[in-house]
């Protein structure tokens, strides 16, 4: 698990010669505000940007865990960042970054042979037999394309690396929870500003991106009024989906062995997600949730807190498709789910 007082300790004035390092970076920040204001302002983000990847990366060597938790953070972002800056090649980043902290494990191998531990993995050995077999591909007389086939292994080859970051992070039960809190700590804020852009407003850079163009706010309107609602994401069906997912995993994990405090929690983050889901306008989101709950409740039917929790959804599924309710956005787009397909495949 990622120690922050460790990380703390590292950047601590108070240690032995860090002082020395403290001055380095004053004057390298001094040199930064004279390239802008004599040379060039883009000299000067050119430099701030190594300086900033360089102490990422320094940082991501001793602390390889953390490095890998803001990597989660960035791709949780990344169409959050796209909108702001429209020349950032986000997805290139995001698509290196595999490469780079496995990059940063084989050195961490030379002192401390992680790959020891995880060699004979059975996950390495089953992904070693597909990756075996997807390579074979390459001399399929059949293959339409090896463009697309370079792309498919570029794909593997990133699933390669995070499967051995992955492996060295997860050291222990500790690790692994820690892990799963993380992830439904920043979906619940994934599916909580989704909310607030439903209910406030998106912001103005949001509102000059959607406007700007006609393509896309086309694409997102809904049929009456209002526009399908996309959080962090770049586009309203990956929030509704995941958003989708990620409630039906938590309602299975609300029966697990935590106290009320965590069930309450965990409860008021399947609200947030839920109604994250219904204001992205995806309907593949809203059967995914149907069919995600209803498999919970076909593999757990002889509990009673099941049994619970199947009434209320069949109440609640009920109540939304029947209820004589017609000026609502989000319950009409709901009800189209369910209905016989139209002309509008979104």
């Amino acid at each position: 698990m990622v120690s922050f007082s460790k990380i703390r300790a590292e950047f601590s004035f108070t240690r032995s010669g860090r002082w020395i390092e403290y001055m380095i970076v004053l004057a390298i920040a001094l040199l930064i505000a004279w390239s802008v204001f004599t040379v060039s302002d883009k000299i000067g983000v050119i430099i701030a940007a190594g300086c900033i990847g360089m102490i990422v990366f320094a940082l991501c060597f001793y602390h390889l865990e953390a490095g890998l938790y803001g990597m989660m953070i960035f791709a949780f972002l990344s169409g959050f960042i796209s909108r702001t800056t429209a020349s950032l090649p986000v997805d290139m980043i995001l698509l290196s970054l595999p490469f780079a902290f496995f990059a940063i494990l084989l050195f961490k191998n030379i002192y401390e042979h992680p790959f020891q531990q995880m060699r004979w993995h059975p996950i390495i050995f089953i992904y070693l037999v597909l990756t075996a077999y997807w390579a074979t591909q390459l001399f399929n007389a059949g293959m339409n394309s090896r463009l697309g086939w370079l792309s498919f292994m570029r794909g593997a080859f990133v699933s390669w690396a995070t499967l051995f970051l992955f492996l060295y992070i997860f050291k222990d039960l500790k690790s692994i929870r820690f892990f799963f809190k993380f992830i439904v700590g920043a979906l619940f804020i994934t599916g909580l500003y989704g909310v607030i852009q439903q209910k406030i407003g998106f912001t103005p850079f949001e509102h000059h991106w959607l406007y700007s163009d006609p393509r896309v706010l086309n694409l997102y309107s809904l049929p009456g009024e209002g526009v399908r609602k996309f959080s962090f994401f770049s586009d309203p069906a990956n929030f509704g989906t995941l958003m989708a997912g990620a409630a039906a995993g938590v309602i299975a994990m609300i029966s697990g062995p935590f106290g009320k405090k965590e069930k309450m929690m965990m409860g008021c983050f399947v609200l947030f997600m839920v109604l994250g889901m219904s204001y992205s306008g995806t309907r593949t989101a809203y059967l995914m949730l149907v069919a995600g709950v209803g498999l919970y409740i076909v593999m757990t039917i002889y509990r009673k807190r099941t049994l619970i929790l199947a009434l209320f959804s069949a109440l609640s599924l009920v109540f939304f498709l029947y209820v004589p309710i017609y000026g609502n956005v989000t319950i009409n787009r709901f009800r189209s789910a369910f209905q016989t397909p139209s002309g509008d495949a979104s």
